[in-house]
């Protein structure tokens, strides 16, 4: 328990002398996670639907950049010089025009055994997977965004199960207690009531902790908030 209070501390970037007291919340989320909304938030708003389009127009790119390498091409070179001679080297450099000189290179490939179809379908292959993997990707993505949904909506019914079972458990053991004590039940009854009692709040703070994890989570995954109902907007 120590360590993790330690770590607790350390996360919230306090001192680790710092007392941290912990409550249970006394209230219990009401809102619910409508599926339909969190899939349109996390398509509109998640890294990986970016990364989907990408990857697609990439791909496209290679293959439009292969097509354009199989069309002729030719290379023209001119090389324009002058040249002049004489018996002192200065005078080499006076009026050289009539001794002008020009060069032109023309060079046209005649055959590359079939290189550049090689790369055009190479480039239309690998587009291909990406979308076979795009597409792949998007549909994991999509079941993972819904199921997370499905999950939070289920936590948070059995959540609302669980406070109440654990309200009727305390219930339950402050009046065996007060019944013990005028000599109305047993010991035994007593330590039944206590353990149930220690069982129930246990289940509340376990699905406690199921439920708010689970729902932050899809919040990191949809960036939307749920209970506000809005898009969450993170400053630096």
């Amino acid at each position: 328990r120590d360590f993790a209070m330690l770590k607790l501390a350390n996360f919230l970037k306090l001192p680790s002398s710092t007392k941290i007291e912990l409550k249970e919340p006394e209230l219990i989320p009401s809102f619910k996670v409508d599926e339909s909304i969190a899939l349109a938030q996390a398509e509109q708003n998640s890294q990986r639907t970016v990364a989907f389009k990408r990857n697609l127009l990439e791909a496209n790119m290679n293959v439009q950049a292969a097509k354009r390498n199989t069309r002729f091409q030719a290379n023209l070179n001119a090389t324009y010089g002058l040249t002049n001679s004489g018996a002192v080297l200065q005078p080499l450099y006076v009026s050289p025009q009539p001794q002008q000189s020009v060069q032109f290179t023309f060079q046209v490939p005649i055959i590359n055994w079939g290189k550049n179809k090689a790369s055009v379908q190479t480039a239309i292959a690998n587009r291909d997977l990406t979308e076979t993997q795009v597409e792949q990707d998007r549909q994991n993505f999509v079941q993972e965004i819904l199921l997370i949904a499905k999950q939070t909506e289920m936590y948070r019914i059995k959540l609302l199960i669980a406070m109440k079972a654990d309200t009727i458990a305390q219930k339950r053991f402050s009046i065996t207690m007060s019944r013990y004590l005028i000599g109305k039940v047993t010991i035994t009854d007593l330590n039944i009531a206590n353990q149930d009692k220690i069982s129930a709040n246990s289940n509340y703070v376990s699905a406690l902790r199921n439920f708010w994890m689970n729902y932050f989570d899809l919040r990191r995954k949809t960036l939307y908030d749920f209970e506000k109902n809005e898009v969450i907007n993170y400053h630096k």
